[in-house]
């Protein structure tokens, strides 16, 4: 769209976002991670737990810890780290059959234990 000045002349307006300043470049990256010095130890919740939810991660953090990050944070780490952890945990299992469970019990057969 543009102007029409008194003598026909158009004047074209500027488009928008081209006005201003330009922005910043991203500082994404650039910043520790606040996560980072508590790593090896999430890394061991998660080796005895893969399935630990973020929310306890998060609370035991803070309160062991005084982790001052947010859940948000580490909801985004879990969800980046347990696919590689699964796959590390996996490929380094000798026994094909484990997590597979039957209906037995201590005595041998598959009935109620009643």
């Amino acid at each position: 769209m543009s102007l029409r000045l008194a003598y026909g002349e158009e004047v074209p307006r500027p488009r928008r976002g081209l006005v201003g300043p330009p922005k910043a470049p991203s500082r994404a990256g650039t910043q520790p991670r606040l996560i980072d010095p508590y790593v090896a130890v999430v890394e061991v919740w998660l080796r005895a737990d893969i399935t630990i939810k973020g929310a306890v991660v998060h609370e035991r953090l803070v309160v062991e810890y005084g982790f001052s990050g947010s859940y948000q944070r580490v909801k985004e780490y879990l969800a980046k780290e347990r696919p590689r952890l699964a796959a590390e945990l996996a490929a380094g299992d000798e026994n094909p059959l484990t997590g597979l469970h039957g209906s037995s019990n201590l005595t041998g057969h598959a009935g109620p234990s009643w």
